[in-house]
């Protein structure tokens, strides 16, 4: 027997297309991203000395561009308990994260492309030439497909805002959710390569 594919595409979009789905998905957003630094925590505990002292300052850093992206689900969330809002996909807040997530890793790779102009300055063998290049690299890729969810992001925030919820296709919010792992995804690789970029930058030694 063949599967009616639209049929089963109609079954899925209704599903997701109902508020208590897409505010259940946007609270899950929110426990996942909260319960994070136990994960960081569980790590330091295997780390000693300055290893371990680097490794939380860089973890305070990557997690603070992640809590920074609940902004907008915990307050949209609020509104949507309190009564203030009557359909979640009004101003949905997932646009946000993709617009943010997708701000915050082209600006942290802007700097970091800066600080790894100065690594090459500083370059002193072989080996670390091949590093900063391959960071080079790295970041360019970063820069290319952070801005996916950076200009989705603002498209979307235009079409939540402007068009009436119920004319925008559910799609749109599935779409939308699916895109905000990318902009997370992007904005912690983002300050990890800065991170490192300014350890070359900073540290000539680095990388002989």
């Amino acid at each position: 027997m063949l599967f009616d594919w639209k049929e089963i595409a109609l079954v899925f979009e209704s599903f997701y297309a109902k508020d208590w789905v897409q505010v259940s998905t946007a609270f899950a957003f929110v426990i996942v991203i909260l319960f994070t630094p136990l994960m960081y925590w569980r790590i330091s505990q295997k780390l000693k000395g300055d290893v371990k002292k680097k490794f939380v300052e860089a973890a305070f850093d990557i997690y603070g561009v992640v809590l920074f992206l609940l902004i907008a689900p915990v307050g949209y969330l609020a509104l949507y308990f309190f009564g203030s809002q009557s359909k979640f996909m009004l101003n949905d807040p997932m646009a946000w994260v993709c617009f943010v997530g997708g701000a915050a890793a082209v600006y942290d790779l802007i700097r970091a492309r800066l600080a790894l102009k100065s690594a090459k300055v500083s370059t002193r063998c072989n080996e670390r030439t091949k590093y900063v290049f391959m960071l080079e690299r790295l970041t360019k890729l970063a820069l290319c497909l952070s801005l996916i969810p950076l200009l989705y992001g603002m498209v979307m925030i235009g079409v939540t805002n402007l068009m009436d919820p119920t004319s925008i296709n559910n799609m749109l919010w599935f779409l939308t959710f699916m895109i905000t792992g990318l902009a997370v995804t992007y904005a912690v690789a983002s300050k990890t390569l800065l991170l490192v970029s300014q350890a070359y930058a900073s540290n000539p030694e680095l990388g002989c």
